[in-house]
């Protein structure tokens, strides 16, 4: 089976990171998820998660650094899943007309609040822990 590899931008403005809702309509539908999508043949997978960030709600990042990576095998497919830590530089949130049906700005110890693909909740532990990080280092 082949391994499809995605990038997913962990963005980080002011305590909380960004999370969007998938479409009821697609594969796993009315799930919250990191913004991200599939790493096309001639790009980083940060330049994957950055430019997926774009594409899906119109923000700008820059990133940071990878926070994990894990593959995560689903009955149709296996997915190596990159969370790429991303810092907010600019745009403004749009899911009206982009990939995704709802966005929130949440706190990372609220994430258990909101119901997440399997593969998406095994990052959690991670993102948790590098986001303790950036609120320990900022001043």
């Amino acid at each position: 089976m082949k391994i499809v590899e995605i990038g997913l931008a962990v963005v980080w403005d002011a305590g909380r990171i960004l999370v969007t809702r998938r479409p009821e309509n697609v594969h796993l539908g009315g799930l919250w998820e990191f913004p991200g999508g599939k790493r096309e043949a001639d790009e980083t997978i940060e330049v994957c998660a950055i430019r997926e960030l774009q594409e899906e709600v119109g923000l700008v990042g820059t990133p940071d650094a990878v926070i994990a990576r894990i593959t995560h095998r689903y009955p149709d497919r296996t997915l190596e899943l990159v969370a790429v830590g991303c810092s907010l530089q600019s745009g403004r949130e749009n899911a009206a007309c982009r990939e995704v049906t709802e966005l929130r700005w949440i706190e990372p110890l609220d994430s258990a609040k909101h119901t997440f693909p399997a593969a998406n909740s095994e990052l959690w532990p991670h993102v948790i822990a590098w986001a303790q990080n950036k609120m320990e280092a900022t001043p």
